[in-house]
């Protein structure tokens, strides 16, 4: 029987399944390895599956279902916010989720004439890039304790033309100035037990733990923010679900808690914490 790509996707989907991996991945999978749109693998869908592809294919498959590595880290790029940017296992891999961050910055920063905006653990740049991206007219500035993070960001900055300061430092330790907004997705994993194999396996850990039961970085932002913000300035924080009631009461401690309102992502999870310190 011919190895159409219906066929060869079909039995990767059935494997994927099988091995408790995502479908669609499988996709991802075949469109990245042969270079199709989604319409034009439609389009292809009972052509006959070139033999030097579908050993591509299945390679690809296999380090994903199989060795249990990122289909990001796998083709070297992900997604985000309309943005293809560079991955690598020293970044953390952007996600969805995350995008509701920027919604809420871009909501409440487009008043502004030119914004100043410090992203705090950038990573690959990702929350920055697509704040600069859509505030061309912004003043930028993303900081990451990790050399090889940063310049995968810069990289990334370099790869749309995207005019942004990075800083090497632990959170607020080399940084100047004052900024109209704070945002950060800072690690705030506990420890390995809140980590899914495929993430524990291959992300970095420094992007994805922190001390204090993953609190710690919560606590520094509140204790020293003030210091780098204008009169009317703003933080936006992702923050995990099952701890906004502890991230509430380190900003209580700080003085902020009277001023915090938390929105939700798409699956109605606390997603984002927004304080405002005028």
């Amino acid at each position: 029987m011919t190895m159409t790509y219906r066929r060869l996707y079909n039995e990767l989907k059935e494997k994927a399944n099988t091995l408790g991996k995502e479908e669609s991945a499988v996709k991802i999978i075949i469109l990245e390895t042969t270079g199709f749109t989604l319409s034009e693998l439609i389009m292809n869908f009972d052509s006959p599956t070139p033999a030097g592809t579908r050993e591509k294919i299945i390679k690809n498959f296999s380090a994903y279902a199989e060795k249990n590595i990122p289909v990001q880290y796998i083709f070297g790029f992900a997604h985000f916010y309309g943005l293809r940017l560079k991955v690598n296992e020293s970044v953390l891999i952007p996600r969805p989720e995350t995008e509701i961050l920027v919604d809420i910055a871009l909501d409440r920063l487009r008043g502004y004439d030119n914004p100043a905006i410090l992203d705090l653990c950038c990573g690959s740049g990702a929350i920055a890039l697509a704040l600069k991206k859509n505030l061309p007219a912004s003043n930028i500035a993303a900081v990451d304790i990790s050399p090889a993070a940063l310049k995968t960001a810069a990289e990334n900055a370099r790869d749309y033309n995207l005019e942004i300061s990075f800083i090497l430092s632990d959170l607020f330790a080399e940084v100047t100035g004052k900024y109209d907004a704070i945002v950060s997705n800072p690690p705030y994993l506990a420890g390995e037990h809140e980590a899914e194999p495929i993430v524990r396996d291959n992300e970095p850990p420094g992007a994805l733990y922190a001390p204090d039961q993953g609190l710690r970085f919560y606590s520094r932002i509140f204790d020293e923010a003030r210091g780098y913000l204008k009169k009317a300035g703003i933080i936006i924080l992702e923050i995990p679900a099952n701890k906004k009631n502890e991230i509430m009461a380190l900003a209580a401690k700080s003085g902020l808690a009277g001023r915090a309102t938390v929105e939700k992502d798409l699956s109605d999870r606390d997603r984002v914490m927004i304080i405002k310190t005028d």
